[in-house]
């Protein structure tokens, strides 16, 4: 029977999950009306919080935020301002820990993904209700990935290492230790080898003046939530930029919804598939010129090649990329090269024609073509690619035998004078000019 948020933070709290908490102390804090309202008495706390704040968008507590929750999930929002649930806190507790993320730091498909005893059904029988009250009772201890951008095992070495408490750390958990020392405004600690908050900072214009204004409470809050993740790098060896253009398939996947960013595939999928995290880098070099970085992959020092070069092979300089040697390439090879990629672009053609319909053109392109398909196609689709407007196109076959006897199956909208011999350039040209419409009249080369 599913329980309201305002059954779940009253009954006992054996009784409850590890999230249905309500930090009094947590919500004065973080809301300065809150606590005015209730004129600094901490008893009355839980009382405005169901009656006046959670309408408001407050969170009960650092563990739940109702922002993110709402907004990644604006059917849930629907139904709020319809009447159906007090705030999106009281949707989780009803229906929502079964299924969704009730925290930026916490995926959970990511953690029902990589656990198969993470199964809803399982967790039932086991008293856990829902992933994220494993996670928090037993998952963080465990050294479980909830997300790609948090390690519980490397944040607690980097806490220990400044001085945390590990008897603390050991009590709360380090997911919950971590989120407690970004809310105190302690200086901010990576949460893993995937992201590196001071660079972030400080690379990245309008971060940190977006946090002073309190829009975002940290580094990797602002990462992890920002509404422009395209333009925003993690860490200075990846290129969100770079990845997305090189693997359109990527591009594909996160306009569809599937990743919020390239890097988050990077880290899941990619870094595994050795796919290059920016044009510098190439992984697949460096594990295999660096024996070392095979050796620890073999092992499991390292959870990837990526991971691997951040922690070890960039303090020891190991090469990452081929030496940059400079090849003359000579011009006849260079047109080998030119020829080559324009055929590679040829299956792009066939399934979709470019088309050169004009009502009103403002240049007339006249092109005398003899044999050179490839070359012709490419030189077409540049100008297509580079200029929007009305073209009015004018090809002249100058006798080709090759595929150029075919170029109306490619192109739509051109005039196309196909010839059964080759009478020269000039002739061909001449010939076209009786067909040009526009004001301005452009002789193009198809090579």
């Amino acid at each position: 029977m599913p329980q309201s948020a305002r059954e779940l933070l009253v009954s006992p709290p054996d009784a409850r999950p590890a999230w249905a908490i309500f930090d009094a102390v947590w919500y004065f804090g973080r809301y300065p009306a809150a606590r005015a309202r209730c004129r600094d008495d901490i008893a009355t706390a839980l009382n405005d919080y169901l009656n006046t704040g959670s309408t408001q968008g407050c969170s009960p507590n650092l563990l739940f935020d109702e922002a993110f929750y709402c907004q990644q999930n604006p059917d849930v929002t629907e139904l709020i301002q319809a009447g159906q649930y007090q705030s999106g806190f009281d949707h989780f507790c009803q229906y929502g820990h079964r299924a969704l993320s009730p925290h930026w730091l916490f995926d959970d498909l990511l953690y029902a993904r990589l656990y198969e005893d993470m199964a809803i059904d399982n967790l039932d029988q086991h008293g856990f209700m829902g992933r994220y009250d494993h996670y928090l009772r037993s998952g963080q201890f465990e050294g479980r990935q909830a997300h790609y951008i948090f390690d519980a095992a490397y944040y607690k070495q980097q806490a220990i290492a400044v001085g945390a408490d590990s008897i603390e750390l050991d009590g709360s958990g380090p997911y919950k230790h971590y989120l407690c020392r970004i809310d105190a405004g302690l200086p901010e600690l990576p949460p893993s080898i995937y992201f590196d908050p001071r660079w972030y900072v400080e690379k990245n214009i309008g971060v940190q003046s977006e946090i002073a204004e309190g829009l975002f409470h940290s580094a990797i809050e602002h990462y992890l939530c920002n509404l422009a993740p395209e333009i925003r790098d993690p860490v200075p060896q990846f290129s969100e930029a770079y990845y997305r253009e090189a693997n359109r398939d990527i591009a594909s996947a996160i306009d569809n919804g599937m990743f919020r960013c390239g890097y988050e595939h990077f880290v899941q999928f990619g870094a595994f598939e050795l796919r290059r995290p920016n044009a510098e880098i190439d992984l697949v070099y460096y594990r295999d010129m660096n024996p070392v970085v095979r050796d620890d992959l073999n092992v499991g020092t390292v959870r990837d090649a990526f991971a691997h070069l951040r922690l070890v092979g960039i303090p020891a300089g190991l090469a990452y990329a081929p030496p940059d040697i400079k090849v003359k390439i000579t011009e006849a090879v260079a047109k080998e090269l030119f020829v080559a990629r324009a055929r590679d672009q040829l299956t792009s053609f066939s399934r979709k024609s470019l088309c050169f319909s004009s009502i009103h053109p403002v240049v007339s392109v006249v092109m005398v073509v003899f044999n050179k398909f490839e070359l012709t196609m490419l030189a077409l689709a540049s100008l297509r690619n580079n200029y929007a407007g009305d073209i009015q196109l004018i090809l002249v076959n100058n006798g080709s035998s090759d595929n150029t006897r075919l170029i109306g199956k490619y192109v739509t909208g051109a005039i196309i004078h196909h010839l059964s011999e080759n009478i020269g350039f000039l002739r061909a040209a001449n010939m076209a000019l009786s067909d040009v419409l526009a004001p301005v009249t452009l002789y193009l080369n198809n090579d």
